[in-house]
């Protein structure tokens, strides 16, 4: 029953999200909304549940201006918003006396912010500065694809597990097969498609490939120290937002550095 409604979630849902992704603008920039939002009320839901703490809730619609001024304006401004969250929390608490578990509060909340608003954003940020759905799309699908050969070649040949305390049954061997695979798959791509420039490819192997399987890693520390399954049930038989995303929301931001250090434009 689990793996039928998995399925059927996906069939729905991927190609929702590919017609956002293709047609980027408005659409994305509600869609990446929503799910910035949605992901920082499952971060503050799994903190308060897993380990008594909280970020305040005042954070929670805070997101949605914090992630629209770090998409539309790019992320000069985060050094006002990661100061300004600091002293909203830490000013909150002082007027209201709140002295136990401050240093915790101030810190979940910094956590909030870049890990459910500004990652995101980057997503944003690489189709507005990058024209076209290309290379968002060409992100998405390595990281999918990073997913599916790390966990099918972890699965098949995993013989040195236990190696990432945060995820005990992962592999390194699915860890380099996902990462070297879809090095692969994109070689292939760049060799029968002119779709992109070598570098384009690069950039998001190594950026689903290594930094997005960290993502996931990151996400499984923090349940594991939460004692939490999944972010949330939002998602049928898939768990919550950052259970699904968060390869893309770490590996995206990599991506948008390399693209701009690099100044590669979009052929």
């Amino acid at each position: 029953m689990e793996l039928i409604k998995r399925v059927l979630v996906a069939v729905v849902f991927i190609p929702l999200l590919l017609l956002v992704y293709y047609f980027g603008g408005v659409a994305l920039l509600v869609f990446l909304g929503l799910l910035s939002f949605g992901a920082t009320w499952e971060l503050r839901n799994i903190i308060k549940e897993g380990k008594d703490l909280y970020i305040p809730i005042l954070l929670i619609p805070l997101s949605i201006p914090i992630f629209l001024t770090s998409a539309l304006k790019g992320f000069e401004y985060s050094y006002f918003i990661i100061i300004g969250t600091f002293i909203l929390v830490a000013g909150n608490n002082v007027i209201l006396n709140k002295i136990d578990r401050s240093a915790s509060t101030i810190a979940l909340s910094l956590l909030a912010v870049v890990y459910t608003v500004l990652m995101p954003a980057s997503i944003y940020r690489i189709s507005s500065e990058f024209p076209g759905f290309k290379l968002v799309l060409l992100l998405q699908a390595c990281c999918w694809l990073t997913d599916s050969f790390a966990y099918f070649v972890g699965m098949k040949f995993g013989k040195h597990r236990n190696i990432f305390k945060a995820s005990p049954k992962k592999s390194l061997e699915g860890f380099l097969g996902g990462f070297f695979l879809t090095g692969l798959c994109g070689g292939l791509l760049y060799l029968f498609t002119d779709w992109f420039q070598g570098w384009h490819i690069i950039y998001a192997v190594v950026s689903a490939g290594i930094f997005g399987q960290f993502g996931d890693l990151i996400e499984s520390i923090i349940k594991r120290d939460l004692n939490v399954k999944d972010s949330s049930n939002l998602i049928p038989g898939h768990g919550g937002i950052i259970d699904r995303f968060d390869s893309l929301f770490v590996s995206a931001p990599i991506f948008y550095f390399l693209l701009l250090l690099f100044n590669i434009e979009v052929s």
